[in-house]
């Protein structure tokens, strides 16, 4: 029997889009800020694909900090290279998901964590913004 392929609608492709400021982080009582994107999350069913980050403000007032995005229980899902986020980054910076292969789908509707971590204390961190995109193909999308 021939398999049977489901179209889908050519606005399938989404993202989630998170604009963070350094004041928006919960500072965990060392070095690294999380950040849930409550308000923001992603749709049971979806796959993600990928991630950009783009530094809006260096963050600042530390001796270095590095950014991640995933979910609560895996802080690297998404994007898992620690990417400097101190100094300014010359272009946005894409990652692919790092713990999801390609079969891999969102069981349940998933909350963004973006982390920082600082160099000492993320308390010290006094200045810094960035934008997180998660890119992700809606499975529950479909034409008509």
């Amino acid at each position: 029997m021939a398999q049977q392929r489901r179209k889908l609608k050519a606005d399938a492709i989404k993202s989630v889009v998170v604009n963070i400021k350094y004041t928006d982080f919960t500072d965990g009582g060392a070095a690294a800020g999380t950040y849930d994107a409550s308000d923001k999350k992603l749709p049971a069913g979806s796959r993600v694909l990928g991630c950009r980050l783009t530094l809006q403000a260096p963050f600042t007032g530390d001796t270095t900090a590095v950014a991640i995005a995933g979910t609560s229980t895996d802080d690297d899902a998404f994007y898992e290279t620690a990417e400097n986020v101190f100094a300014a980054l010359t272009a946005a910076k894409y990652g692919a998901p790092a713990t999801y292969n390609t079969d891999d789908f969102l069981t349940a509707e998933t909350t963004i964590r973006i982390t920082v971590t600082s160099g000492a204390d993320f308390t010290a961190v006094n200045g810094g913004q960035l934008t997180v995109e998660v890119f992700y193909l809606d499975l529950n999308a479909k034409s008509k």
